[in-house]
């Protein structure tokens, strides 16, 4: 008898682990939270400056924790622009 299943693409997860990405697509969906509180925090933000608003700060800085080491930049968090 044969089966009409098909074998899985190689390269994927065997049955009942998670799927072949999904490390990758939880990846996505963290910086996408993290970009949607930055967002809700920017719009109700009294500070002139965003990178001078101490939210902001804890905000980047949470993110960068959460950053692979790879991915983080070299400056840790900014700080607010020089008066002009």
């Amino acid at each position: 008898m044969t089966s009409d299943v098909a074998a899985p693409p190689a390269g994927s997860a065997p049955a009942g682990g998670p799927p072949a990405g999904s490390a990758d697509v939880q990846r996505q969906i963290t910086a996408l939270e993290h970009a949607r509180n930055l967002l809700s925090h920017a719009s109700t933000c009294h500070h002139d400056d965003l990178l001078g608003c101490p939210g902001f700060q804890e905000w980047f800085a949470a993110y960068l924790e959460s950053a692979p080491p790879a991915a983080r930049p070299a400056t840790p968090v900014p700080s607010a622009r020089p008066a002009r």
